[in-house]
C-alpha cells in the first residue's frame, strides 16, 4: 500500500509540473470557468428533480430519493423538508463547492480582463458568474459559502470593478433562497460536530504514537477519514511531512506573489483550497480533490518552471 500510494502521489506531482511547464494558465481558467457553468447547471437540475439526471457517463453519482446516506439539508427546525444538495458530477457537494469556488475566480479573472470590452462579452461573463454562484449556493456547503465570500473580497481588492457583479449576485440569491439559506446557517448538526471532534482526538492520538514520520502514506479514504487536511497529512506522513508540505506551499505562494505579472487568480485559488483543507479531507483522499490541489499548485509553478 505504501509503495502504491507513494507512486500515486508522484503521478499527481508530475501532472502539476506538466501543467506548470506546458499549459497556459488561461487554458486552465477557461476549463474552470466553462466547467463551473456546466456543473452548476447539472446541480440546479439535480436540486429541482431531487435525484440524479442519468449522467453517470459523466461521473454523476446515483442520487436516489430513497438513499438515506445522501447529503441533504433541513428547511425547518423540526427536521422536516429534507432537500437533496447539488452534487454535479462530483462524489459530494462539498467537492463541487470547492470546484465552483475555483470557477468563480476564473470568471473574475476574465471579467477583470474584459471589464472595458464590448457589452456582450461582459454580460456573458456576468451571466456565467451568476450561474456559478447559484450552483455554489445549491451545494449548501457552509464552508464553500464562507470561502467564496473571502476569495471574492480578495478578488475585488485586486479589481474594484468586480464589486458590483459580486454584490448583485450574492444579494439576489440570498433574497430568492432565504427560505433555505437561513435554516442552513442557523442549524448546528450536533452529531456531525461530535464526529469532527472525535476525528481530531483520534488524529492527535495517532500523531503522538508516531510523530515524526507517521503511520504510512495511503492517499485513500478510509471508512471514517479525518476531516482536516493537515491533521490527516500529519497522521500519514508525520510532522516532518506536514511541515515539509506547508513549507513548500508557503514558499510557492511567496515566490509567486513577488512576480510582476497578473498571477493573483492562481494564488487566491491555492489559498481557497488550503482553507477547504481546514474542514475536509477530499484534497488528500479523493481523486477530484487531488486533481484540484495539484492542478492549482501547477499553476503557481508556471512562472518559475517555464
Amino acid at each position: 500500500m505504501l509503495s502504491y500510494a507513494f507512486l500515486k502521489l508522484l503521478v499527481w506531482i508530475g501532472l502539476a509540473i506538466i501543467v506548470g511547464l506546458y499549459i497556459k494558465p488561461q487554458w486552465v481558467y477557461w476549463f474552470l470557468a466553462i466547467g463551473g457553468v456546466v456543473e452548476s447547471l447539472i446541480g440546479f437540475g439535480q436540486f429541482l428533480a431531487q435525484k440524479s439526471l442519468g449522467l453517470q457517463i459523466l461521473g454523476e453519482s446515483v442520487l436516489s430519493p430513497l438513499n438515506p446516506d445522501l447529503a441533504r439539508i433541513f428547511i425547518d427546525a423540526d427536521g422536516w423538508g429534507r432537500l437533496l444538495r447539488a452534487y454535479g458530477t462530483f462524489p459530494h457537494p462539498n467537492i463541487l463547492a470547492a470546484f465552483l469556488v475555483l470557477s468563480l475566480l476564473a470568471l473574475y479573472y476574465f471579467y477583470s480582463g474584459h471589464s472595458d470590452s464590448v457589452r456582450v462579452i461582459r454580460v456573458g461573463i456576468l451571466a456565467a458568474t451568476f450561474i456559478v454562484w447559484l450552483g455554489l449556493l445549491l451545494t449548501f456547503s457552509r464552508a464553500g459559502w464562507l470561502i467564496a465570500l473571502i476569495v471574492s473580497a480578495m478578488a475585488v481588492y485586486q479589481n474594484k470593478k468586480l464589486l458590483l457583479p459580486v454584490v448583485v449576485s450574492v444579494l439576489a440569491l440570498i433574497l430568492i433562497f432565504s427560505w433555505a439559506i437561513l435554516p442552513r446557517v442557523s442549524f448546528i448538526d450536533q452529531f456531525a460536530l461530535e464526529q469532527r471532534l472525535g476525528d481530531y482526538q483520534l488524529a492527535w492520538q495517532l500523531i503522538k504514537e508516531k510523530p515524526f514520520f507517521g503511520h504510512g502514506l495511503t492517499l485513500a479514504m478510509p471508512e471514517r477519514p479525518i476531516h482536516n487536511l493537515y491533521l490527516l497529512i500529519a497522521t500519514e506522513i508525520g510532522l516532518v511531512g506536514l511541515f515539509g508540505f506547508l513549507g513548500f506551499i508557503i514558499f510557492t505562494l511567496i515566490e509567486n506573489w513577488k512576480l510582476e505579472i497578473e498571477n493573483w487568480p492562481a494564488i487566491i485559488m491555492l489559498g481557497a483550497l488550503l482553507l477547504f483543507g481546514l474542514a475536509d479531507h477530499f484534497l488528500w483522499t479523493l481523486r477530484p480533490g487531488l486533481a484540484m490541489l495539484w492542478l492549482i499548485i501547477g499553476l503557481n509553478f508556471k512562472n518559475k518552471l517555464s
